[in-house]
């Protein structure tokens, strides 16, 4: 008995620290593996006609997304980096003049991310530029946000539709990547 207090003690410090360790080296991992897509995005968005994308919020977008993953694919079927569904990303590249892409098409980086910014850009442009409304309209889709401020009656009251909770938190966590994009990518260019 007079061993195995101090063993548990032990275990009960390190094993904290460890799952803290590896959570935080997985971060690292999803933080390389989003940057290594910074040139794909900003050509991306260079080229979008749609001027409502820009560089950081994509990134974020990628980074609460696929973490990085190229090949991701979500419960719903959403698949890469922008984690797309075939429907939008047929819309968006027919859009573009475009074929609409076959869903393995969707795991070339270059391919979903070109749609995913047409797609972004398109949503914040259904709601006049503004960037939570667009981002809402990613996650669940622009028609339902707009019978969801509809029947808000206005944005702040949005907050308390019964329906938006989850969406709205994964608003919040896309704009504070954003915001960490945004510096890492200040800091990576000194």
């Amino acid at each position: 008995m007079g061993r195995a207090l101090p063993r548990l003690l032990l275990i009960g410090l390190l094993v904290p620290s460890l799952i803290g360790l590896a959570g935080l080296m997985r971060a690292r991992m999803d933080v390389t593996r989003v940057g290594g897509h910074v040139a794909r995005v900003r050509t991306a968005v260079r080229s979008q006609d749609r001027p409502a994308s820009h560089v950081p919020l994509v990134l974020a977008l990628i980074h609460a997304e696929s973490r990085g993953i190229e090949d991701a694919v979500s419960s719903v079927d959403a698949r890469g980096l922008m984690q797309l569904r075939a429907p939008a990303a047929g819309d968006m590249a027919r859009s573009l003049g475009r074929p609409a892409p076959a869903p393995d098409d969707l795991f070339d980086p270059d391919l979903n991310v070109a749609l995913g910014v047409a797609y972004l850009s398109w949503c914040m442009e259904r709601f006049d530029g503004d960037v939570d409304l667009g981002l809402l309209g990613w996650r669940t889709g622009s028609a339902r946000v707009a019978r969801w401020l509809k029947a808000a009656g206005s944005r702040g009251a949005l907050e308390t539709h019964p329906d938006a909770d989850g969406p709205l938190r994964f608003v919040r966590r896309v704009r504070a990547l954003e915001a960490a994009w945004n510096n890492r990518l200040a800091t990576w260019r000194s």
